[in-house]
């Protein structure tokens, strides 16, 4: 229910105010007291909100209106079972279908080669050469890139890392581990060089990022004011770099082309992974 970045703000949990958007965002109720619900979301601490704001801003996005995930089951789980059940379920996803659609394609190992792919190719309009050969959604695409890696969806690397965790205390696949390990590195070596030291504007871009991931470990009163002030200062950012186009056609294609041959690692270490927790399931 916040800004999900594929297509414009959402209802901001922060302000409560609904905003165009066709996907929604997920929060965590920590619990409700009276007419406070207290969401665990974005920063180090859950926040207060009223229920009557807290209503608008989840019937606010059509698509994911009132969607609800809860916790149930036994307390008495078979966590070895259910530790086998869900590595057997991540080489399902990776390697099969998700949706039983054509969208099936963007998912999983098929998705991350189709990344690759995509990066690599100079000609056809499904390149990322074509797709973002204008300056200003160029910047976009490669801020895109760096934040679905780094911070939205998931943890930092893709988070591989946080998985890699989970391997290890599931117990006889440490080796499946410290390759989910790698690959982390490896994403998030895609996410850096996504937005380069010498191009100002997403350096810049980054700094903001990195600021603003800093004060969600602070209480919200704290944190939000400042969110707001650098989410408006990070918005200006793609104007300025599609007037100045320091990169140019040339420079894009270059750092598409390193883009390309990170995923190509990040890729081959993913299947690596997969083999493994085959193994294990």
């Amino acid at each position: 229910m916040r800004d999900c970045g594929r297509c414009g703000p959402a209802p901001d949990l922060l302000t409560a105010r609904p905003r165009r958007c066709r996907a929604g965002h997920e929060v965590a109720v920590a619990g409700i007291e009276g007419d406070t619900v207290y969401l665990d979301d974005q920063f180090d601490q859950p926040y207060e909100m009223p229920l009557e704001l807290f209503m608008a801003a989840w019937s606010g996005v059509r698509k994911d209106r009132h969607h609800l995930v809860s916790i149930t089951g036994s307390a008495h789980a078979d966590l070895g079972r259910a530790a086998s059940e869900a590595v057997a379920g991540t080489v399902a996803k990776l390697t099969g279908p998700v949706l039983g659609n054509n969208f099936d394609v963007n998912f999983g190992l098929s998705g991350m080669r189709r990344l690759a792919a995509q990066l690599a190719d100079t000609t056809t309009k499904t390149g990322w050469a074509r797709r973002f050969a204008d300056p200003e959604a160029f910047f976009i695409g490669m801020t895109r890139l760096h934040d679905c890696l780094e911070i939205e969806y998931g943890a930092p690397g893709a988070m591989r890392p946080l998985y890699a965790g989970f391997l290890d205390e599931a117990g006889g696949r440490q080796a499946a581990a410290e390759v989910y390990r790698e690959a982390g590195s490896a994403w998030s070596a895609v996410a850096r060089a996504a937005l380069p030291a010498h191009v100002p504007q997403l350096a810049r871009y980054r700094e903001l990022v990195s600021e603003r991931e800093e004060l969600k470990l602070t209480d919200r009163a704290a944190g939000a004011v400042r969110i707001q002030r650098l989410d408006a200062e990070a918005a200006k950012l793609p104007g300025e770099y599609g007037a100045a186009d320091q990169l140019g056609t040339d420079g894009r294609m270059a750092l598409l082309a390193e883009l390309g041959a990170l995923v190509e690692q990040a890729v081959r270490l993913e299947e690596r992974g997969v083999e493994l927790l085959r193994r294990t399931a």
